[in-house]
């Protein structure tokens, strides 16, 4: 393994880490069942309860219409990308500003797309941050993988910060960090489906 740099910096708080991969590498990164996230992650991936391997060949993304059928490339259009590896089905269609998590799982709950009503939810932090792409900054969002993403702009996870009401964690697509902020804050939602479907 040639040219492998790796950082690691634990800032202010309990939970502040920052950590820099760098080199021609594939890992299997895995956390601990009760592990929590940091406060700020500036990567394209991070795990939270469940193990994810992500290799080169598991990157590319297959695309969907409504109607679960495939699709040429990028399409103006609604567009389902799903990745294989992780199960994981992010609808783009209308991403919206949101006033909170309420809303946002409102407007998760109301999908009804592939004929999978009730399987549509907020993404935990990990899983939006698969929408995150390493070799993108500024934008974080790879326009090829999904191409009506806004460019800028927050992602509501499924849960707010432990011990802090009304701060929630979101997932920053002009950057790529994620980090936590009010409840309230005017960000965006994007639903997406687990396969299985979580109960």
């Amino acid at each position: 393994m040639s040219n492998l740099h790796i950082s690691v910096y634990k800032g202010e708080g309990d939970n502040a880490l920052s950590i820099s991969i760098s080199g021609d590498i594939a890992a299997a990164l895995t956390a601990p069942t009760a592990a929590a996230p940091p406060a700020q992650f500036g990567g394209g991936l991070l795990i939270e309860r469940a193990p994810v391997i992500l290799n080169p060949a598991d990157l590319p993304r297959r695309f969907l219409d409504a109607s679960g059928n495939m699709v040429e490339g990028g399409s103006s259009h609604h567009v389902i990308t799903h990745f294989d590896t992780a199960g994981l089905m992010f609808d783009i269609r209308a991403p919206r500003n949101v006033s909170s998590t309420a809303e946002a799982w409102q407007l998760a709950r109301e999908c009804d797309l592939l004929g999978r009503k009730g399987e549509w939810v907020v993404g935990k932090d990990w899983e939006n941050n698969l929408i995150i792409d390493r070799d993108f900054r500024e934008p974080a969002v790879n326009p090829q993988s999904f191409p009506n993403m806004p460019n800028q702009g927050l992602i509501y996870c499924d849960r707010g910060l432990k011990g802090s009401p009304g701060r929630v964690w979101f997932v920053d697509l002009h950057n790529g960090n994620v980090l936590c902020t009010n409840d309230d804050y005017n960000g965006l939602v994007v639903p997406c489906l687990r396969v299985p479907p979580r109960q």
